[in-house]
């Protein structure tokens, strides 16, 4: 294959694409409303449906897997596959761009590159993975673990807004037996074509902004573990009650120094030369809260 200039893609046809996905699932009339197509969801199959309509007006082949995973492939017959996409479902008051970026821009990448489909020695493919975020149903990259049969079944059992997984992806029209079999949704010829897979990605943070860095490109992404731990306490009278714990058992009080505490081992294991980050996410009251829920 011949080699390809660098190719500038027109900024309206960017700001099309955003205009139209901003559409769906939007919470108010302000950005800071933010976006809600959880996975699953009528915004979140929306979305979908129109970056599918997008790739197919311009001769992209696309189909859904048996979870739901989108799949716009070039109309060419090279045996291996580059991949490139992200994902378009939202935490509750997402962000535009989280997610949509790296579609619209792996969208706009393949097609600026359609004079050379034909002399390249591998097909371009655009996926959309389903249910990429935790905040809904309680278990991250749901739909590309699908994918490679990697979810645990149990996934389906958890709720969002009162519905379980299960019939949320019955729901849209797929099929969560598959989740269910730990049975892949690709065969594993489409699996071993993939070879290789990018995803650009908004920054979560502001080290590059800080270090004033256009760009940055990730080697690897920490792991995550979440815990869910109960302090229990003891009421009592807040203005008779003198202080000190020979009196109180203050449930609150505990949760701060542990709070605390933590911070100070993660310093510590900074200073160790370790790679990690810790927070608390939710501090509740409600003996019967989930989070998950």
């Amino acid at each position: 294959m011949r080699s390809i200039p660098a190719i500038d893609v027109p900024i309206e046809n960017i700001k099309k694409h955003f205009f139209e996905l901003g559409r769906i699932g939007n919470l108010g009339p302000t950005p800071e409303d933010g976006f809600l197509r959880s996975s699953w969801s009528d915004e979140e199959s929306a979305a979908m449906e129109f970056i599918r309509l997008e790739g197919e007006s311009k001769g992209l082949l696309a189909f859904y897997d048996g979870i739901g995973n989108l799949y716009s492939t070039t109309p060419t017959e090279g045996g291996k596959v580059i991949q490139v996409g992200s994902h378009l479902d939202t935490v509750p008051k997402g962000g535009q761009y989280d997610g949509g970026a790296g579609i619209v821009a792996g969208l706009e990448a393949i097609l600026a590159l359609r004079e050379y489909w034909s002399s390249m020695n591998c097909d371009l493919q655009l996926v959309v993975w389903r249910g990429e975020e935790s905040a809904t149903f309680g278990s991250v990259c749901k739909g590309s673990r699908a994918a490679f049969g990697l979810n645990d079944p149990n996934i389906l059992t958890k709720k969002f807004q009162g519905q379980t997984l299960e019939d949320a992806i019955a729901r849209q029209g797929f099929d969560p037996s598959y989740i269910r079999g730990r049975k892949p949704t690709l065969s594993q010829q489409q699996i071993d074509s993939i070879t290789a897979h990018f995803e650009l990605h908004i920054e979560q943070a502001s080290q590059l902004q800080t270090d004033r860095k256009r760009i940055g490109i990730i080697t690897s992404i920490r792991g995550a573990a979440r815990y869910r731990v109960i302090i229990i306490g003891e009421a009592a009278h807040s203005g008779g009650t003198p202080m000190g714990s020979a009196f109180r058992r203050d449930a609150n009080l505990a949760i701060a120094y542990m709070q605390v505490e933590l911070d100070c081992l993660a310093k510590l294991r900074l200073e160790q030369g370790d790679d990690l980050v810790q927070t608390v996410g939710v501090v509740n009251i409600d003996p019967d809260f989930n989070m998950l829920d």
